[in-house]
């Protein structure tokens, strides 16, 4: 072949190439393509965490001599990052450090408790006072929210039936009893609480959403373990008011014995 006829094979073969390169289209179902639909851009180093959600309430139930209040810190925290540090989500007040919050997987939310005795001054003390709540992560991006302290919620309702151990609950008479709220806020809901010989909070018992207009309710006898040939088998409860904002206030306790005979002091008094 002469060098003329192999230099024309080869402008075609190169014209063939150009054609067929032009003609080619990228694979739209890979992910690496920027024109695919499965495309994922990378990310965006140092984004910062995401806080949502960010509230405090309080809980308050009325005692004989002297009340007693619980605060929570709870917020819904995300980070794009996923790099979050999990011991550094503090909480300070005024500045000073309150708390640290941890994750509660059956919430999906962070969250701290702290007890009145554990605060170094009476909770009313701490009402108006500024809340922040800073999380940070591995790269060092922050976020900060800020929410006021609220006043404790103290408005109690008042239980009516059964008042002590020396009363019970049969299959006759499985009614407890309280008076009906009129407080001056915005109640969302009643709560009744129970607590194993009116020491241990039994939280599997807890019966929510009743109205705030209620002033009785009727009780699943088969959740108290009976007490017919033991005395010393009993349950404390309180009703609790749980305003607009989730902030809780409970009535003094009452107290039962699930019995399967029933007996004059399983009747509630008229009325």
């Amino acid at each position: 072949m002469s060098i003329l006829s192999y230099m024309k094979w080869l402008v075609v073969l190169i014209l063939t190439g150009m054609i067929a390169g032009c003609s080619w289209t990228p694979e739209r179902s890979n992910p690496f393509d920027p024109n695919s639909s499965l495309y994922v851009a990378p990310p965006i180093p140092n984004r910062p965490p995401v806080i949502s959600g960010l509230a405090i309430n309080t809980s308050c139930v009325n005692l004989p001599i002297e009340d007693q209040c619980g605060v929570t810190v709870k917020a819904r925290i995300s980070d794009p990052d996923s790099n979050l540090r999990i011991g550094d989500i503090n909480v300070t007040v005024n500045g000073r450090f309150f708390g640290r919050l941890g994750y509660y997987p059956q919430d999906t939310l962070w969250a701290m408790t702290l007890e009145e005795s554990e605060l170094d001054s009476a909770i009313s003390k701490f009402t108006g006072s500024l809340v922040t709540l800073s999380v940070s992560d591995d790269s060092g991006a922050t976020a900060e929210d800020t929410i006021r302290f609220p006043r404790p919620f103290k408005e109690y309702p008042s239980i009516t039936w059964p008042l002590s151990s020396l009363d019970c609950i049969c299959p006759d008479y499985r009614t407890l009893k309280w008076e009906r709220w009129n407080g001056s806020g915005q109640a969302r809901e009643l709560e009744i609480r129970f607590y194993y010989q009116n020491l241990f909070y039994v939280s599997r018992l807890t019966m929510n959403g009743i109205s705030p207009s209620d002033t009785t309710t009727l009780v699943d006898q088969d959740l108290f373990q009976p007490a017919d040939s033991n005395a010393l088998v009993f349950y404390g409860w309180r009703v609790f008011v749980v305003d607009e904002l989730g902030n809780a206030a409970g009535s003094i306790s009452g107290g039962f014995r699930s019995v399967q005979h029933c007996t004059s002091a399983c009747v509630p008094p008229p009325g």
